[in-house]
């Protein structure tokens, strides 16, 4: 287990981290799509070098810690990670990016899906706040409902509207985000203007 994870599931929540495909990770480290999806679902045993190589390509390391040390370790590792409401919102992006891997694999012919996952991979790398954290909350609504509702569409044309539309609420909210004013840094006392940081 890492940090509550198990190992599949960190490697696939680290794949989504950097938005690679199954695929593009696959041809990064010279392993078949289908084999990272054996691995992600933790049906396979994974060799140290599939592993090794993996990691690396993913920005992971890895290492052996002795055992009374794991605690402070994956302390350090939560912390690493931010705050609750960033997790939650990384955890949440994530799943819309298995969506998107979803709806490519039943409807590969849908340009739609391509402007969906970056729509949601944009919307990573932002800390959450807690009302940021409702905000995309809300916005994934349609994302959700539609994964709930996937397997009920037999044709395209409808489903790519849904897609449109979920992809817009996303942008809308990124866009929000873009244009959300910078806190101020903050002011140091008078007194300390002419020192000088150390190094």
């Amino acid at each position: 287990m890492t940090n509550g994870l198990t190992l599949a599931e960190t490697l696939k929540k680290a794949r989504h981290a950097r938005g690679l495909t199954q695929a593009e990770l696959g041809a990064r480290v010279g392993i078949p799509q289908s084999h990272i999806s054996k691995i992600e679902k933790g049906s396979v045993d994974i060799k140290l070098s599939s592993l090794t190589e993996i990691a690396r390509a993913l920005d992971l390391e890895v290492t052996l810690v002795p055992r009374r040390a794991l605690r402070a370790v994956e302390s350090s590792v939560r912390a690493f990670g931010g705050a609750d409401e960033t997790s939650r919102a990384i955890a949440a992006l994530d799943e819309q990016l298995e969506l998107a891997e979803r709806i490519e694999r039943k409807f590969p012919e849908l340009i739609e899906t391509e402007s969906f996952g970056r729509a949601v991979r944009s919307l990573r790398n932002l800390q959450y706040t807690p009302p940021a954290w409702r905000a995309l909350d809300e916005a994934l609504r349609p994302a959700r409902e539609l994964g709930k509702s996937l397997e009920a569409f037999a044709e395209a044309t409808a489903l790519a509207r849904r897609l449109s539309t979920a992809t817009t609420a996303l942008r809308s909210l990124r866009n929000e985000a873009a244009h959300r004013p910078a806190l101020p840094a903050p002011q140091r006392p008078a007194h300390r203007l002419d020192e000088e940081d150390d190094a």
